[in-house]
Order: C-alpha cells, then sequence, then structure tokens
C-alpha cells in the first residue's frame, strides 16, 4: 500500500511541476543524460543574453577542420565540472573564422582560441590558446569570474572609499 501511495504522489508532483519550469530549468544533455555546453548562437544574441543575466562571455574561436579545436571541445569542454560552471556563469558562443562569424576584435592567428569577454563584449584578458587540460582551465574560469565580478562592482560603483 505504501509503495502505491508513494508512486502516487511522484506521478501527480510531477503532473503539476512540469508546467512551472521555466527555459532556465531546461538543461541540454547528450544521448547518454550527459549535460552538455549551452552554446549561443549568435554574437548578437549572445551580447543580449550576458547584459540580461549579468555575465561575462566564453568566445571559442574555432576553424572547421581543426583537430585541437576538436580535442577541447571533446575533453576539456565536455568535464561535467567545466560544463556546469560554464552553463551557470556564462554566456558561451563559438565562431568559426574561416565561415566569415568571429568578430574582427577577436580575430586570432591560431585555433583554438578562448576569449573571455565583458557583457559588453570587451575582452577582459587575452586569448588561452590551444586546447588546454580541464584542472587549468577551471582555474581559469574562477580567476575569470573573480575578475568579472571585480569589474561589474567598480562600474556599478559599489566599492567604499576609505
Amino acid at each position: 500500500m505504501k509503495t502505491i501511495l508513494i508512486i502516487l504522489f511522484l506521478g501527480v508532483s510531477t503532473l503539476y511541476a512540469t508546467p512551472f519550469l521555466s527555459l532556465k530549468d531546461s538543461v541540454n544533455k547528450n544521448a547518454n543524460g550527459i549535460q552538455t555546453l549551452q552554446w549561443t548562437k549568435n554574437y548578437s544574441r549572445a551580447l543580449t543574453l550576458a547584459k540580461e543575466e549579468n555575465k561575462p562571455l566564453m568566445y571559442l574561436v574555432s576553424k572547421d577542420g581543426c583537430s585541437w579545436c576538436d580535442r577541447f571541445k571533446s575533453g576539456t569542454l565536455s568535464y561535467d565540472m567545466i560544463v556546469r560552471k560554464l552553463n551557470e556563469n556564462f554566456i558561451v558562443i563559438e565562431g568559426y573564422t574561416n565561415r566569415g562569424e568571429v568578430p574582427r576584435h577577436l580575430l586570432t592567428s591560431g585555433t583554438p582560441a578562448t576569449w573571455f569577454l565583458t557583457n559588453d563584449g570587451e575582452p577582459m584578458f587575452q586569448p588561452i590558446m590551444g586546447a588546454i587540460p580541464a584542472q587549468r582551465f577551471d582555474s581559469n574560469l574562477n580567476s575569470v569570474l573573480k575578475e568579472y565580478q571585480m569589474i561589474t562592482t567598480l562600474q556599478h560603483g559599489k566599492i567604499a572609499t576609505h
């Protein structure tokens, strides 16, 4: 009897909770049910989202046929800790140099190049060049988030002067 009540409760609670999930609650998952990066396809849209959500952008400059780009995406950018951190704290976009998708100020001589931008599209640092290991990339993400918080705090004049 308890089993039936539990199943009934779970079914009813799922039925009533589903309509209240927002688009933000939906998570991209691959065929194995593993969370994947939520790529934004358009630079203008990425900037709009970054401003609306007050998040920095991670812009991956890539190129068709670039084996290091593919390794970076299938390796470092597929680790669960990296995917979660990027999806929660960044607007993520990829542009291909050979398709003319990369803004001029982000063009680099090699790929992959990972830029971190403020929510108005200004580079925060020089790009990270190449496919770097997940642990080092995670450390870079932490540094970017700290810097972004400091930048936005300064922009809003929230630092008290002594």
